[in-house]
Parts: structure tokens; C-alpha cells; sequence
């Protein structure tokens, strides 16, 4: 650590913020500044959003989502609104399904007894 002495550090701070303080002025021009650019590349924030979000909550990069969901649902097959579908307790990415299918196992609990039973009711209704 660079400042091991406290009063060093205050000392260092205090200089910093005389040297690169911005004004009241400055500070809302960039956040107006960074509204705008936001608005005209709404695509673009969207997108990296995205991606980070994947990265933060699954650990997948870009190149490892895509190979997930390049085959579509695991269950269905289809390539409309995909999903990482993954274990709530430990966070391992178990695959890809669609939005319906991943919420029939979240609904279930992810309890393979729940789902057989309904199997096995549909298998007898139908």
C-alpha cells in the first residue's frame, strides 16, 4: 500500500481533488452528456448489458453463451427466447432452455418428483 501513513493519504486526497475537482457544473453537463449518448445507442447498452449480466451471473463469456444456445431448447428445440437454465443452490450452469420450458422446472422446483407426477397425470388424462 502506497500510503501507509493515514495523514499521507488525507494529504494526497485533499491535493487531488484541488488539482482535478470538477464543478457542480461539469458533473451535470456529463450526466446530461451521458443521457443522450445513452438514448442514441440504446442497441448498443442493451447488448452489453446483456452480456455483462451473463458474465456476472453465470460466469459465461460471450463465446460460451453463444455455443449454449446455438442448438436452441434442450427440451423443445427451438431458438425463440432463450434462456441459461441453471441449479439455484450451487450456480452450475446446467444448459439452455426456452422461457416456458425454464420456467416449468422453476415452478416445479426443480424437483424431478413434481415433474413425474405430472407426467404421469397427463399420461393418464390425455
Amino acid at each position: 500500500m502506497p500510503f501507509k501513513d493515514p495523514e499521507n493519504l488525507k494529504r494526497y486526497q485533499k491535493e487531488y481533488q484541488k488539482t482535478y475537482a470538477l464543478s457542480t457544473e461539469q458533473i451535470e453537463h456529463r450526466r446530461e452528456y451521458a443521457k443522450e449518448y445513452a438514448k442514441r445507442n440504446r442497441e448498443k447498452y442493451k447488448e452489453r448489458n446483456k452480456t455483462n449480466h451473463i458474465l456476472r451471473t453465470y460466469g459465461l463469456n460471450s463465446e460460451e453463451y453463444e455455443a449454449l444456445i446455438s442448438d436452441g431448447c434442450e427440451i423443445c428445440g427451438t431458438q425463440e427466447d432463450l434462456c441459461v437454465d441453471h441449479d439455484h443452490e450451487t450456480g452450475k450452469v446446467r444448459g439452455c432452455l426456452c422461457r416456458k420450458h425454464n420456467s416449468m422446472l422453476g415452478f416445479a422446483d426443480d424437483q424431478l418428483e413434481i415433474l413425474e407426477a405430472a407426467m404421469a397425470y397427463l399420461r393418464k388424462r390425455c
